[in-house]
This record gives structure tokens, C-alpha cells and sequence, in this order.
């Protein structure tokens, strides 16, 4: 029983693992979050190792530990003991690689991937399992014949089977963006800025970036503690632009909090609201978007009037479409001058792109600070 458990979990780890790395491989799919961190952790700079994706790493593992919960089944019991412990070593490493990630997602990235999750109980219940196989190995006796042992184990791949192929026609059905074409010069220079975008900083800066962004995405959340670090430290040297991106199958509530931005930017707090929103992207419901707008000090009257009528959807739409145009997506994703940079920049990424982009155009990179007394502008 316990070899079909572990045959049973290995395979659940691979199928989690394989879909991750599909996902990852394939930027233009989105990832089916329900809701959880997993883009944030997917965006952030611990999503590879030594160049290649996290999930390649668990489907070598789960792969190998398939095999060798498989080879059991086949192998007399003096080699049953060695496959038990290469079990309990493969399991043991990915148990403690599996408690390193989880620390990095509860205290620096600050967001939690379900799919992770999933990863980390499958590889703890394998280890402990392997644990017990090792401590109270099943007697010759009552390990039954070759061909029963093997018989239930490909009963168990078969079962796994039958529920991983709909499983995954499920989770590919999620909403696939087209391929990302390279924006032509005319695209750039007719959809990266609108006449009415958002802009705030020094309107006539050589240098714009422009982030297309989504309020319910952890990984924007993230970015924007970044993004006024370099605006405060670049000040009149470049301008910001800021463009909707709501992921509409990925996040629920992002395209109404996308909505209650333009709402509020018709009362001229549109910058405030940014603010707001990714301090609180928690709680980006109906309801908690007015509570927002009447503490901003908003008209509550005109704001819920707006929001309910869906009166700036269009506008929000616009966005999303120029975004697609443009080759965006996933968010956050930044254009600095005319190069696209997709996923969490850290404020030395940001500003090596910055500098490279003003050395370029002839400018000196000094970072000045912000003047006292400068506001955001916005259309």
C-alpha cells in the first residue's frame, strides 16, 4: 500500500512540476494561479537556477522517484533496501531545497504559488513515507509476487494517467494570448502612449517608461515599491507613464480595480489611487474599492456612479489591447525607451536599463534627486 501511495505521489509531484515548466517555457500562456502568488513568485529572480526554470528540476526528481518506487516492484528485497534509500536521499534533498523555497516566498517575495505548495506537501509526504519504508521495511514474505506488485503499480500509473490527460486539457484551455510579434516603429509610436495615458514626472524628459501593470498581480505589488524608488531618484530625467493590464482570467477582481483608477483619475487622483490599490490589492472588491475611494476623499457619489455603469471599461480595454499590440504579456512589464522588459526588475536591473538608455540618447546619468515642490502631472 505504501508503494502505490508513493508511486501515486510522485506522479501528482511530476504532473505539478511538467505543468509549471510547460507554463514557464510558454510566456505567452497564462498560469492558472486560483488566485494565489504564483505569477509574483514566477516574475522574481529565484525562478531559476543556474539558468534553467525551477519546475525542470522538479520533474527530474519526480521522474526519478517514479522509476524507483516502479523498479521496487521488480526488485528482490536485498535491492529493495538500496532503492528505499536513494528514495529517502532524493526525497530528503527536495524536502529541504522544498522548506529553502517556502521561506523565500513567506519572507522575500511575499507571495504564495498554490502549484508550490502542491510541490512541497507531495515531496514531504514522499520523504516521510520513505521514512517509514526504510525503518519498517515490509518482511520478504508478505511482499507478494513479482507480477501482483507490478500489477498494482501500473494500475496506479493508469489511474494517474486517466486523471492528469483531463486535467491538463483543463488547465490549457486557460486563455492563451497570441504570440508575441516585435512591435513594429509605427506600433510603438502610435500605441505605447496615448494622448491621454496617465504620465507623471517631467512631461518633456527624453527618456519615458511606461509600465502596463495589473492591480490583483503580487509581482506588481512588489514593483512599485521599486518604481518610486527610481522615479524619486531619476526625478526630471525621465517621464512615467502607467498603462492597464488586467489579467481578466487570472485575477477576478483586476479589471474593476482597474476601472476604479480611471474612475478616480476623472477627480484627478489617479496616482493616489495606483498607491492604493497595490498597498491593498488584497481586498480589491467592489465594495472595498468605494471604502478606498470615499478615504482618498473622493466624491463617493460620482465614483460609485462611474464604477457600476462600467463607464471607463472602454478605456481600460484600450489598454489591454495596446498592451497585447505591443507584445506585452505578462505583468508587470516596462518599456524604458523602446526596449520591453518582462517580470520584477530590481531597483539595480531598473536603473543599469536606465542608464544604458540615457547614455545612449547622449545623457549624463546622474540621478538627481526629485526637485522639492515637483507633482505628478496627469492628463
Amino acid at each position: 500500500m505504501r508503494k502505490s501511495l508513493s508511486l501515486l505521489v510522485s506522479l501528482l509531484g511530476l504532473f505539478d512540476s511538467l505543468y509549471l515548466l510547460w507554463v514557464y517555457t510558454s510566456p505567452f500562456r497564462p498560469l492558472a494561479c486560483l488566485g494565489s502568488g504564483c505569477d509574483a513568485v514566477r516574475a522574481s529572480a529565484y525562478s531559476k537556477l543556474g539558468g534553467l526554470p525551477l519546475p525542470l528540476y522538479g520533474a527530474a526528481a519526480y521522474s526519478a522517484l517514479a522509476l524507483l518506487v516502479f523498479a521496487d516492484a521488480l526488485a528482490p528485497p536485498a535491492v529493495a533496501r538500496r532503492i528505499n534509500q536513494a528514495v529517502a536521499a532524493i526525497s530528503g534533498a527536495g524536502f529541504l531545497f522544498s522548506i529553502y523555497l517556502t521561506y523565500l516566498e513567506a519572507f522575500v517575495i511575499h507571495a504564495w504559488c498554490l502549484w508550490c505548495i502542491v510541490s512541497t506537501l507531495a515531496i514531504s509526504y514522499l520523504f516521510a513515507l520513505a521514512l517509514v519504508d526504510l525503518s519498517r521495511p515490509v518482511p520478504a514474505g508478505e511482499r507478494g509476487s513479482v507480477f501482483a506488485r507490478v500489477t498494482r503499480q501500473l494500475e496506479v500509473g493508469l489511474l494517474a494517467l486517466a486523471m492528469g490527460i483531463p486535467a491538463f486539457y483543463f488547465l490549457s484551455r486557460q486563455r492563451e494570448l497570441p504570440p508575441v510579434q516585435p512591435p513594429s516603429a509605427q506600433t510603438l509610436r502610435e500605441r505605447l502612449v496615448r494622448p491621454d495615458s496617465h504620465v507623471t514626472g517631467n512631461p518633456q524628459a527624453e527618456v519615458t517608461v511606461v509600465e502596463f501593470g495589473d492591480f490583483e498581480c503580487p509581482a506588481c505589488g512588489q514593483e512599485e515599491q521599486v518604481v518610486e524608488e527610481v522615479r524619486a531618484r531619476y526625478g526630471t530625467q525621465i517621464r512615467f507613464v502607467f498603462r492597464q493590464f488586467p489579467l481578466l482570467r487570472l485575477h477576478p477582481w483586476a479589471e474593476k480595480a482597474a476601472e476604479a483608477s480611471e474612475c478616480a483619475a476623472e477627480q484627478g487622483k489617479f496616482w493616489e489611487t495606483v498607491r492604493k490599490l497595490y498597498t491593498w490589492q488584497d481586498d480589491l472588491r467592489e465594495g472595498a474599492l468605494k471604502q478606498y475611494a470615499a478615504q482618498m476623499g473622493l466624491d463617493k457619489n460620482l465614483f460609485a456612479q462611474c464604477l457600476e455603469k462600467g463607464s471607463r471599461a472602454e478605456r481600460v480595454h484600450r489598454d489591454w489591447q495596446d498592451g497585447v499590440a505591443l507584445g506585452v504579456r505578462a505583468t508587470p512589464t516596462f518599456f524604458i525607451g523602446s526596449k520591453m522588459f518582462s517580470g520584477f526588475l530590481t531597483v539595480e536591473q531598473f536603473t543599469q536599463a536606465l542608464d544604458q538608455e540615457l547614455s545612449g540618447r547622449g545623457l549624463t546619468s546622474g540621478k538627481p534627486a526629485k526637485p522639492p515642490g515637483s507633482a505628478p502631472a496627469s492628463p
